[in-house]
């Protein structure tokens, strides 16, 4: 087996400091804020994490980006149902009669309803959901990586969305935000469509 090449080793050095900022930057403490008139539970790796009504909550970073996509599939699916219910009732209503193939239903109804992966109705949500950066976990500054490439950056939305909340907010100041419809009082006109 060759021995590693010192091109290598130095990548592999590279990587490591990479690996040690991303865990860093995982255990920041992020407060979120559960907009709904009910109690949002969340699965991350077999436990259950929960959100009473309308409260906020400091939790770490890689939780709040999973908090973001469970609870931001949730308002989207609730906004899909009331928007899809009302579309299908005006169909039926339009036409006289009601849907026999499931098929015609899902193409005429339920594909004009929204979809999950909104990224634009994502970010309005995050702008509701995530309120900012609590405390920020360590400070080692890791060594520059070479400009000759340019980042592209893969990772899921959420993450993408969690890293805008860079700046620090008091932990002392009361939590104040605007007054956000409950999600079974939204009517069809007020969710947003494709």
């Amino acid at each position: 087996m060759p021995l590693p090449s010192e091109g290598t080793i130095r990548n592999e050095e590279r990587m490591m400091v990479v690996r040690q900022e991303l865990y860093r930057k995982s255990q920041d403490i992020i407060r979120v804020y559960n907009p709904l008139e009910h109690e949002f539970r969340y699965k991350y790796e077999g436990y259950v994490h929960k959100i009473g009504p309308n409260e906020t909550k400091d939790i770490r970073r890689f939780l709040a980006a999973h908090y973001l996509k469970k609870i931001s599939e949730y308002i989207l699916g609730q906004e899909m149902l009331v928007r899809g219910n009302e579309l299908k009732e005006k169909r039926e209503r339009d036409s006289g009669h009601k849907f026999t193939d499931k098929y015609v239903e899902n193409k005429e109804v339920w594909d004009q309803a929204g979809k999950l992966d909104d990224s634009d109705r994502k970010e309005e949500i995050a702008k509701i959901v995530v309120l900012g950066l609590v405390e920020e976990y360590g400070m080692e500054v890791p060594e520059d990586m070479p400009m000759d490439v340019t980042p592209i950056d893969y990772r899921p939305l959420e993450n993408r969305i969690m890293d805008s909340f860079n700046t620090p907010i008091s932990k002392d100041v009361p939590f104040t935000t605007t007054k956000v419809k409950p999600l079974n009082k939204v009517s069809a006109s007020e969710v947003s469509s494709e």
